[in-house]
């Protein structure tokens, strides 16, 4: 029974000398999230389930970031339309993949 009390002593103390994270959202240097996040380019790429590998924020997942890429706008669209390594060719039309290429060429 002393040593189930004594780990316990223990858990508690090290939950309580364990560094303070702070969960609060970073400082998005790039303006209203509002702005980035709600134009018809980010609706493009929410229906087109582009979150499932570069997440909701661009952060990437399963997928490479997409905050700060150096491509041009063409570059982007040749990607979108042919697809590159593990992602596939996308099905879009002309005006919701112009939407997402400006979009995503401005983060």
């Amino acid at each position: 029974m002393n040593h189930v009390r004594c780990i316990l002593l223990c858990l508690i103390l090290l939950a309580a000398c364990s560094p303070e994270v702070d969960n609060t959202k970073q400082d998005d240097s790039r303006g209203d999230d509002e702005v980035i996040f709600s134009d018809d380019g980010y609706e493009v790429y929410k229906e087109n389930s582009c979150i499932s590998c570069h997440g909701d924020r661009l952060q990437g997942a399963s997928g490479p970031p997409l905050l700060d890429i150096d491509l041009t706008a063409d570059e982007i669209e040749t990607i979108i339309v042919n697809g590159v390594g593990f992602m596939p060719p996308q099905k879009l039309d002309d005006e919701d993949r112009t939407a997402l290429v400006e979009w995503l060429s401005e983060r």
